[in-house]
């Protein structure tokens, strides 16, 4: 699903799938909490607007993850 969502460079798409790991990658923060909780906080989940659910369990968003998010899109773009 997520290599569905992120088109790179064939240079960096070892880079990315490493940096990518085992995170999910969710519509929505109702989903991603859903899906937090139904496995135990084991992976990080990021929403389509850059909010991130650790896997710890803490939740990040903000200025931050907007970067994040840019950095993706321009990713997408190149």
């Amino acid at each position: 699903m997520r290599k569905n969502l992120i088109e790179v460079n064939a240079t960096y798409k070892n880079i990315i799938s490493h940096l990518l790991g085992l995170t999910i990658i969710v519509d929505n923060m109702d989903n991603a909490n859903r899906i937090a909780r139904r496995i135990n906080f084991r992976n990080r989940i990021i929403t389509l607007d850059g909010q991130v659910i650790n896997s710890w369990g803490s939740i990040t968003g903000g200025a931050i993850n907007k970067k994040i998010l840019i950095l993706q899109l321009n990713i997408r773009q190149n």
